[in-house]
Formats: structure tokens, C-alpha cells, sequence
């Protein structure tokens, strides 16, 4: 006999934030920070601006092991509001997720 001990689930936290406009987030899993942050520059690339314009928007990637946090990382960039970013990026998880071949559900 033994004692179950459910192993600790790892997932990450995506929380889309621009100054004084409040936040989005959501929860992936099967994923890490990096490959997230990664798939964000990938979704993201054609439709933001790298020159300063207006205000900031942050996209903060933090892992958790059984509802430990660990360390985050933040990619941030000009030209899209959170409402906008969370869109394109809820979007391209969804189409993600229908296309991928044997890659970490993100």
C-alpha cells in the first residue's frame, strides 16, 4: 500500500498589462516561460512597433509548480492595447492548439 502524492502541476501565468489601462491574463499548460514569451514575439511581430508611441504594453510569463511561483519574464513593446494583444493572442492559441503536431499544448 501506499499514500498518493499527486505530483505538482506546472503552468504559466500570461498576464497582459499596459500602464493605467488595467490587465488580461490567462493560464496555459504543458508549456514553459520561454517557449511562451517565444510564441508571443511570433504571434505579435507584424502588428506592434518597437519605436516608442503612446504607452507601453507588457506581456508577463510567470511559471508555477504546484501553485508555487517561480521567477517571471516580461516582453513589452509599443503600438497595441491589452484588449488587442489578448485577442491576437487568444486567437493564435486557439489556432495553435487545432494545428499542432506533437508540440507543447500552449
Amino acid at each position: 500500500m501506499k499514500i498518493y502524492k499527486p505530483k505538482p502541476i506546472k503552468l504559466v501565468r500570461v498576464r497582459v498589462e499596459r500602464f493605467k489601462e488595467g490587465g488580461k491574463g490567462f493560464v496555459l499548460m504543458e508549456t514553459n516561460k520561454e517557449e511562451v514569451l517565444s510564441f508571443v514575439k511570433k504571434a505579435l511581430k507584424d502588428k506592434v512597433s518597437p519605436f516608442p508611441d503612446g504607452k507601453r504594453t507588457y506581456v508577463h510569463a510567470r511559471e508555477y509548480i504546484g501553485g508555487t511561483p517561480i521567477k517571471s519574464k516580461t516582453v513589452s513593446f509599443y503600438g497595441l492595447t491589452t484588449d488587442e494583444v489578448y485577442k491576437i493572442l487568444i486567437k493564435a492559441i486557439k489556432h495553435h492548439e487545432t494545428t499542432r503536431n506533437n508540440t507543447p499544448k500552449l
